[in-house]
């Protein structure tokens, strides 16, 4: 069991780290808090987490709330993370508050250095998120459930930003035995003994807290991560809850508040849960209101002097259910192997410690997170400071070779890697590459993408780029402070040393805007100006947030093709071949593998995975050797369906060595749209011996008689390797020139396969 922290903690933690570094004379920096109420509709609206369609809303068990916490260098970097009572984040949201904050701070806060993160309750009102597949149960798009989570987003960072004042932030760590164990065991032991070895538990125990200090007033607040599902409440729960973190969180503002003292209940939810339990069940099955109204302001604002949040960690396969799983018609334990009772799951629940009392349970778990979390805080005394960076330490060809044996995903690298150095890391003594640089010269940069899945960003603090050239090709030069490069692709880039002396920090980190685990932590380097005294402090850059979308885009949009007179863009405007790929993910049968009921992950495009031959295929063309291929892929999916936002129910793909065939010097136009059949994601893909055009991208859906109109058949960019957006789609053209067999290989974060082929006769 890999221990790793979430992306939210790898994408704070280095912001707050880097912001260290920057701070020579004092550890101080301005922090600032806030909190205000997210509860939402409280009746009437199915609830996010369980996906039961039967679990709605009809009252409060305690109100939720988003927690703002920002952290500032007096210079002028700095980081907003705002932990959510509610089952997880949203792009969607997250847009809508980075538009407000815009608009009320301008480039004060952006998706650089904004963060936020769900608790993952699973008894919060659902319908707030974009994708289709998690607002089915919610009956589509809930507006009450949207709107509150970005007022109250922005409410709550508005709070911490007018609280900013001088003070310092401690870290401390231990861990937290009886609030979590892992509800598939028999997974678990399907692991190697060696790699199980490693570890002193089988789930992750360990709780790690910031600790926010006021110079003058003393703490005003704290968060921590720790692994254990939002699960205490059950699917046929009805009251809202911020479930067994939400009352920690509670528990630890009470605490602080009537002067540290261990509170017996939990006070700002019921009275005495034990004595209200009856009445909690009485109004769950009574309560018929209409939809939520409003609040008065008065109301939903708490001007609290101390903040606490208890964030999510790398919960996958931790319960809070520490009693185990049992068998609700028998009163028996659930299979082992599978979780289920006479081969139902349906009837396997997991009991916690409160059993039968759900509410019990909740305040227990709660409770004992609480109190690990202010022994940490009272004892909290190390300064926050450290090293970042991560890579593999096995050859990839293992990494993938594992990958294909379980039909899982490949394990998450240990570094990202820039010419070999990943800077600092933990157990690895690199202080990371130095590229030595004289005042007044341009320095030609070849960057090259040589990462196995994840698309990267490269940013050196307080320098532009000139972008020059992508895949061996021209572009229109032009500037930005932030490089986009897909696995495989490559990019030139023009760096003019402008400043007089200094070090500056070079950055690599990743982009994923679709809920997949990536290798999140940044590779660091450092440009050194000639004359610069190695004690001199090095100027720092935040790198974009992992799901940078407005980045990933500006970039992308920003490519084009000289179309010069020397270097005209030969775009076909005559089309001999209208071609549409989907481009995604599915199952396959494979009793030996461990992605669930006997299945594999597969690349598929159009529904086919590849089938790798024994025979070469050129030669098999070549010769006319029969039996090693087929030419009937086909040239349109075979099943429509809501390709970016809709769910299917078989998930299996067609296997074969199939072709599609061209004619020497056929112009193709070729459509690839990503597919959420498991989940959106980006996919790179290559188109071996030929360069093409990129006329066209978006998001959602292709529309084959709308999106044409906006086509770049002028300048549009042209290279060889290219990104399908994750939920989106992406046109190239080209001619068929090269007689060959060419392959569409796809790299993808489950994946990396080649998954068809295409010939030129």
């Amino acid at each position: 069991m890999a221990v790793s922290l979430p992306m939210p903690f790898q994408f704070l933690l280095s912001l707050l780290l880097l912001l260290t570094r920057a701070v020579l004379s004092s550890s101080e920096y301005l922090i600032g808090v806030g909190s205000y109420d997210i509860t939402g509709p409280a009746a009437d609206v199915n609830m996010m987490g369980y996906a039961n369609s039967e679990q709605i809303a009809s009252g409060v068990h305690f109100r939720l709330r988003a927690r703002a916490f920002i952290v500032a260098e007096p210079q002028g970097n700095r980081v907003a993370f705002v932990n959510l009572d509610a089952c997880m984040a949203s792009q969607i949201v997250t847009i809508k508050v980075l538009e407000r904050l815009k608009a009320r701070y301008g480039d004060l806060y952006t998706e650089k250095n904004v963060a936020i993160s769900g608790i993952h309750t699973h008894a919060g009102p659902g319908g707030y998120l974009q994708y289709v597949t998690y607002i089915v149960t919610s009956l589509g798009f809930v507006r009450q459930s949207f709107d509150v989570l970005v007022d109250g987003i922005e409410q709550a960072i508005m709070q911490a930003h007018q609280s900013l004042r001088p003070g310092s932030v401690s870290v401390n760590k231990g861990d937290l035995l009886d609030a979590g164990v892992n509800r598939s065991p028999s997974s678990y032991l399907n692991n190697p003994a060696a790699e199980r070895s490693k570890y002193k538990y089988n789930v992750d125990k360990e709780m790690t807290l910031l600790k926010f200090v006021d110079s003058k007033l003393g703490p005003i607040g704290s968060f921590n991560w720790f692994a254990t599902h939002g699960t205490s409440m059950s699917r046929t729960n009805s009251l809202i809850s911020g479930d067994n973190k939400g009352a920690a969180a509670r528990f630890m503002e009470d605490w602080f508040q009537s002067g540290q003292k261990i509170p017996r209940r939990v006070s700002t939810i019921v009275s005495d849960l034990r004595q209200n339990h009856s009445r909690l069940l009485d109004i769950a099955a009574s309560y018929k209101s209409s939809r939520g109204q409003s609040l008065d302001a008065k109301v939903r604002v708490r001007k609290a002097s101390f903040v606490s949040a208890f964030c999510q960690s790398n919960c996958g396969d931790v319960s809070p259910n520490v009693l185990g799983t049992f068998c609700i018609d028998t009163g028996l334990p659930c299979d082992f192997n599978h979780s289920t009772c006479n081969g139902k799951n349906e009837l396997c629940y997991g009991r916690g410690p409160g059993y039968p009392d759900e509410f019990e349970s909740t305040r227990i778990i709660g409770e004992r997170q609480f109190k690990m979390a202010v022994g940490l805080f009272n004892k909290a005394t190390e300064k926050l400071q450290g090293k970042i960076a991560e890579w593999w330490k096995s050859d990839t060809e293992n990494v993938i070779n594992e990958a294909l044996k379980s039909g899982l995903a490949p394990n998450v690298s240990d570094a990202h890697m820039i010419n070999g150095h990943s800077g600092p890391v933990n157990n690895c003594p690199s202080q990371g590459y130095k590229l030595s640089v004289t005042n007044g010269k341009t320095y030609l940069l070849r960057l090259v993408n040589a990462a196995l899945n994840e698309e990267l960003f490269f940013k050196v603090a307080g320098h532009l780029f000139t972008v020059v050239e992508v895949d061996a090709v021209y572009v229109k030069p032009f500037k930005t402070d932030t490089i986009l490069i897909a696995p495989g692709q490559t990019t030139n880039v023009l760096l003019t040393t402008s400043k007089s002396a200094g070090k500056y920090l070079v950055t690599a980190s990743p982009f994923m805007d679709s809920p997949i685990a990536v290798d999140n932590v940044t590779a660091t380097a450092t440009v050194h100006y000639s004359g610069t005294l190695s004690s001199s402090p090095t100027t720092l850059t935040l790198p974009p947030p992992q799901n940078a979308t407005t980045i990933a885009n500006n970039f992308t949009n920003s490519l084009r093709s000289l179309n010069s007179k020397k270097y005209p863009a030969l775009v076909p405007t005559t089309i001999d071949h209208h071609l549409f790929f989907t481009v995604g993910l599915g199952l396959n049968p494979c009793p030996t593998c461990k992605a669930g009921n006997g299945s594999r992950v597969v690349a598929s495009i159009n529904n086919v995975t590849f089938t790798m031959p024994k025979t070469a295929l050129l030669p098999a063309h070549y010769f006319n050797i029969s039996g090693v291929f087929t030419t009937d892929f086909p040239k349109n999916p075979p099943h429509v369906f809501n390709y970016s936002g809709g769910s299917v129910t078989n998930m299996a793909t067609e296997t074969g060595t199939r072709l599609y065939k061209l004619p020497y010097n056929a112009t193709v136009q070729l459509v690839l749209q990503d597919t959420g059949v498991i989940a959106p994601e980006n996919h790179p893909i290559h188109l071996h011996g030929f360069n093409f055009f990129e006329v066209g991208r978006g998001l959602g859906n292709f529309n084959a008689k709308k999106d044409p109109s906006n086509f770049n058949l002028v300048d549009p960019v042209e290279r060889n390797t290219i990104g399908v957006p994750s939920g989106g789609w992406v046109v190239i053209r080209f001619r068929a020139d090269n007689p060959d067999n060419f392959t569409f290989p796809t790299a993808s974060n489950c994946r990396r396969q080649v998954s068809e082929v295409v010939t030129s006769v």
